[in-house]
């Protein structure tokens, strides 16, 4: 059975919303985490993420429930390149030894968002 894409969408929804409200109120939080140092930049710039992340979970609420369509193909598949570019990133702050093993669980959650955006049904979409 295929993923639903207004399952994929409100369940990313919940996720930015909530990824939203950390960086926003707790930007130290994931980094520390991470064991990451953390700084007033560090902090300064996961709250601009935090911005970010709530407008991407407002267009996925909204678009939940949308027919398929040029615009939710793209939007999926920006999604996915964003997912994917994340788990890459997370990939390399681990291996260079910036981050602990602690940013494998986000990684995992950014590849799998990244393969669900790519194959959520239906996949194709004639215009």
């Amino acid at each position: 059975m295929a993923l639903k894409y207004a399952t994929l969408a409100t369940v990313s929804a919940a996720t930015c919303g909530a990824l939203a409200l950390i960086w926003m109120c707790a930007p130290d939080l994931p980094l520390s985490i991470w064991d990451v140092e953390t700084s007033y930049q560090s902090g300064f710039v996961g709250r601009r993420c935090a911005a970010l992340f709530a407008g991407l979970g407002v267009m996925l609420w909204l678009a939940r429930h949308s027919a398929p369509s040029s615009a939710r193909k793209a939007m999926s598949l920006g999604l996915a390149a964003g997912c994917c570019l994340l788990a890459v990133l997370g990939l390399v702050e681990y291996v260079t030894g910036h981050a602990n093993a602690y940013i494998l669980p986000a990684v995992l959650v950014e590849t799998v968002l990244a393969l669900s955006f790519l194959f959520v049904e239906p996949r194709s979409v004639e215009t």
